[in-house]
């Protein structure tokens, strides 16, 4: 197959947060030092206090209301993620023209959504998929394309803007892309982090010497990403573009780093490589917690980027799950726009081994040119995007040039529930040749999974895999531990388990299959229709057109009980 290369142009941005429900009111509240964040004693009746950053509902049903004066009022999330998706695509409907002379409409634009555990607070009365979610969100703003779902823990945003940007530069998409990140709060989400005792009871520090945990956060961002081809030169001159992208698994535990920070040091790597020049910021991920802040310190010393100035936003928003890669991508871009660096909120003094350049206020910077935003998360997920602002398209790209790529499937492996086969652990034992005790500590979307990979017989090796990826699928989700995490959360039986949460993550199955067979390649997780959605095809090509002469393991699971899974597993080389 042959396509032609065009660069991905951000053309619109909005973000809604506790603070603001604009960019620009946004960007202002940190450089003046204001905060989303306060403590709750009692947040959605838990029994533990926490600082976080909760909307206000009724400004959010208005500001909705006002939007959407002929839409019957949704549930929060949707409410949510449809105010800051409709302002990014009606501004990129406003300002950007066609090469043909023409306006993007509505009907133009295809949603991609991020978003860890989306509608998961309507749980146990309805169960609604991530899936699910998105499409009602498509058509809450009017858009009538099938529409994309990244699920990939902390790093959703930087994956969703990875995925939309791939998607432009492979020739898999023509027109502009919606990419809305969004996540809300609930007692299942804040006890989830809770049981982890990931969570400071006060405002949150990053990389400080007293720092005492992470902050939770609410807030939905999006922007819209178009091809330079169809776009007249008005439209590109001062634009932001993607230049590097990079998604590393670090095949060390599901829900704490490399210790050595394996992944995010290739994530770094690949960005000097792909990008034009070395940012003017990179926006990090800086949680707060003990292991992540120092992961990216070392992380970045050893990529000797450590004069290169650092800024996280968690001090003023917390983590906002789904919502972070994006929210924090689209207000480092205005901050720059304005030659300012945001501070690291919160910060006082160096709390890591490895030194990083951090400011707790705002430095100024001349005619910035580019920045990166880095993200880590459970399952050992790390990735980052490069923007570079441009002053004309064709001095930066130069002529648009073909590429060619062709891959099949070399071995594939298929489980399901049947009359043999009743209950997926019964088949540990006629799967697994030699003894994985950490099989029977999974959720069984996880263990089908690991199964039909298990079925393909892959080559042993005690060395990490740098030649093969993960890119995982599933219609369900995590619903079993779902229910079951719920369950944990009544009054008269409250005992939230880590253990369980942390199977409540759909991109954990790419984490343990990472782990079991030491892949240090990229790890993806999207949610589908169902395992015959043609977006498995389709995000397979984008793969393929980025990754000659790799190899990727593909997976479809789904699994609601012990004794209803089903799970897929192909073996897929490219240009061999």
């Amino acid at each position: 197959m042959e396509a032609k290369i065009s660069a991905p142009v951000i053309l619109s941005t909005s973000a809604t947060t506790p603070l603001s429900v604009s960019v620009a009111g946004n960007v202002e509240g940190i450089v003046s030092q204001r905060t989303a964040l306060t403590s709750y004693a009692s947040p959605f009746g838990l029994p533990e206090e926490a600082f976080l950053s909760i909307f206000n509902r009724e400004n959010i049903e208005n500001e909705f209301a006002t939007l959407f004066p002929d839409c019957k009022l949704p549930s929060f999330f949707l409410q949510v993620a449809a105010i800051s998706g409709k302002k990014a695509m009606f501004e990129a409907i406003d300002s950007a023209k066609l090469i043909d002379g023409g306006k993007l409409e509505p009907a133009d634009f295809r949603l991609v959504l991020s978003s860890t555990k989306g509608e998961v607070d309507a749980l146990p009365d309805k169960a609604i998929t991530l899936y699910e979610s998105a499409q009602s969100l498509a058509d809450i703003l009017g858009l009538t394309k099938n529409p994309l779902i990244v699920s990939n823990a902390c790093v959703s945003g930087v994956s969703a803007i990875g995925l939309a940007a791939d998607l432009i530069t492979s020739g898999e998409e023509t027109y502009p892309l919606l990419i809305v990140g969004a996540d809300i709060l609930s007692a299942f989400i804040v006890s989830g982090f809770q049981s982890f005792k990931a969570l400071s009871e006060e405002r949150c520090r990053p990389y400080d010497a007293e720092r005492k945990g992470l902050n939770l956060g609410e807030a939905s961002a999006a922007m819209v990403i178009a091809p330079s081809e169809i776009l007249d030169r008005q439209s590109i001159a001062g634009k932001w573009i993607i230049t590097g992208v990079s998604n590393h698994n670090d095949a060390n535990h599901i829900s704490g780093p490399s210790r050595t920070a394996e992944g995010s040091l290739r994530v770094l790597s690949d960005l000097q490589s792909e990008g034009s020049c070395l940012p003017d910021v990179i926006s990090t991920h800086g949680t707060a917690t003990l292991y992540n802040d120092e992961m990216e310190s070392i992380a970045i010393s050893r990529a000797e980027l450590t004069d290169i100035p650092v800024s996280s936003l968690k001090g003023t928003f917390g983590h906002t799950l789904g919502a972070a890669g994006i929210l924090e991508s689209v207000l480092t871009l205005k901050a720059l726009e304005q030659e300012t660096i945001l501070p690291t909120s919160g910060f006082s003094s160096q709390g890591t081994s490895h030194h990083l350049n951090l400011s707790p206020e705002p430095r100024r910077v001349e005619n910035p040119r580019s920045f990166w935003k880095i993200m880590s998360g459970f399952g050992g997920s790390n990735a980052g995007v490069a923007f570079e602002r441009i002053a004309d398209i064709d001095t930066r790209l130069g002529n648009p040039k073909g590429y060619s790529f062709a891959y099949k499937v070399v071995a594939e492996a298929e489980i399901r529930d049947s009359a043999d086969n009743r209950n997926v652990n019964e088949l540990y034992k006629k799967v697994f040749k030699s003894p994985y005790p950490k099989f029977h500590k999974m959720d069984s979307v996880c263990k089908s999974a690991l199964l039909a990979v298990e079925k393909l017989d892959l080559p042993a090796s005690s060395e990490p895999n740098e030649n093969i990826d993960i890119i995982a699928f599933t219609a369900t989700g995590c619903l079993e531990t779902d229910l079951k995490y719920t369950s944990t959360l009544q009054p008269d039986n409250f005992f939230p388990s880590p253990a369980i949460f942390v199977y409540t993550l759909p991109n954990i199955l790419c984490g343990e299959t990472a782990i079991r067979h030491k892949i240090m390649g990229e790890s993806s997780l999207y949610a589908v229709k169902d395992e015959s959605d043609p977006d498995m095809e389709s995000i397979t090509r984008v793969w393929a057109a980025k990754n000659p002469g790799r190899k990727l393991i593909r997976i479809f699971a789904d699994a609601v009980s012990p004794e209803k899974f089903r799970a897929k597993a192909q073996l897929i080389a490219n240009n061999l």
